[in-house]
């Protein structure tokens, strides 16, 4: 089981509250993957679910940063061109769902009150979401500035191009454009045929056509023919214009 949209919070888990066992005089915690059960068959390190389950803040984010995470990747994993909308939708989705599912249905000392709580919940969704969906696009992990695929570059990139398939490809292009070993009459070329892009960023051929043509028409890329390993492909690079909403 792997959809934590059906997984997750479709199931009452089992009510588990930290109680004292007859005649100990110490309490008898839970660990986390008691408290959270049904969360235990997704693809979480199960050093967690062995932690004892305190109540403290700090365990309750640990565990929503995991099973965030799960979610992100299904949620990006299930479309081929992952829009900052999609994102925003699927992020929104998933802290109601999480909040609803600690509050009413699993007992772990939440109280539904705690804005503070709330507050840093949705701080954690929001971090892990663009982390995650920045990793499955460019293969890399968010910087710390941030500068992913819910903030700076990517946003200008969209402004730019009105466009979700073109600003994937060109938030793409600006992963390879600091690695472009292609030098044709003394500037840098990145040499991939149309079909490797597509493949690469998830996209049928067709889709990516049309997200290439767009951005050509927009003077946002230069293309041409040449050689590359004795075979003739297509290059492109980045207009300067596109340069500098690399770096917004």
């Amino acid at each position: 089981m792997n959809n934590i949209d059906q997984v997750a919070f479709t199931v009452k888990p089992k009510k588990i509250v930290i109680i004292k066992a007859a005649n100990a005089p110490k309490l008898v915690v839970p660990t986390v993957g008691q408290v959270f059960a049904e969360f235990t068959e997704l693809n979480i390190d199960t050093a967690l679910f062995a932690k004892p389950y305190d109540g403290t803040k700090a365990i309750l984010l640990e565990v929503t940063r995991a099973v965030a995470a799960e979610s992100a990747k299904d949620a990006a994993l299930k479309t081929s061109a992952p829009t900052i909308s999609y994102a925003s939708k699927k992020k929104k989705e998933f802290i109601q769902e999480w909040w609803t599912h600690l509050t009413d249905y699993c007992e772990a000392g939440i109280d539904t009150g705690d804005k503070a709580l709330r507050k840093a919940i949705d701080y954690e969704v929001n971090k892990t979401f663009d982390a995650v969906f920045h990793k499955v696009l460019t293969g890399q992990d968010l910087p710390d500035t941030k500068d992913g695929f819910s903030h700076n570059a990517f946003q200008a990139l969209r402004r730019a191009t009105a466009h979700g398939d073109a600003a994937i490809f060109l938030y793409r292009m600006r992963y390879w454009w600091p690695k472009a070993r292609v030098v044709i009459a003394g500037r840098k070329w990145i040499a991939k045929t149309h079909k490797q892009w597509a493949d690469e960023l998830g996209m049928e051929e067709r889709s990516f056509r049309t997200a290439y043509n767009h951005v050509f028409k927009l003077e946002l890329i230069e293309a041409q023919i040449a050689k590359f390993n004795g075979v003739t492909i297509n290059h492109t690079r980045p207009t300067k214009k596109t340069e500098k909403l690399f770096n917004p």
